[in-house]
């Protein structure tokens, strides 16, 4: 079974992601996030530039504007997944979209990474969350 609120977010979300693979060279993008990936390994995302500054972040893990629309129960479940979660989830799209499937095999082969930014962009948003009085720890 998958992660529900994972499932909403990409079933929301699928739209514009074919539409930005359908508009860019996704190819190239990728190959440009690989490299960028081995040369920053160690890379930490500015919690409050994300939305503004990294369009393919912001498209694949981070959307302060769903996350705002979800319950406490909601925002348990997400605050409690991981990475993993998602691309069970994006594996799905993944068998019968290439475009997707080429994101689903790097966001695969980088995963170290991506758990890593994607854990700290969390704890980001949870933080946000809290002093807004959400309660879902």
């Amino acid at each position: 079974m998958v992660n529900p609120v994972w499932n909403r977010f990409v079933i929301e979300r699928m739209p514009k992601w074919l539409e930005w693979c359908a508009n860019n060279p996704l190819i190239s993008h990728l190959e440009m996030l690989e490299k960028f990936i081995m040369t920053n390994p160690y890379y930490i995302v500015d919690i409050d530039e994300v939305d503004r500054n990294d369009e393919l972040l912001n498209e694949i893990m981070v959307s302060e504007e769903f996350i705002y629309t979800l319950t406490d129960k909601g925002l348990k479940v997400w605050y409690y997944s991981n990475f993993k979660d998602l691309l069970e989830v994006v594996s799905i799209y993944a068998k019968n979209n290439r475009d997707i499937r080429a994101l689903y095999r790097v966001l695969c082969k980088y995963l170290w990474w991506f758990e890593r930014v994607y854990a700290y962009v969390r704890e980001g948003l949870a933080k946000k969350l809290e002093v807004q009085g959400r309660s879902f720890k």
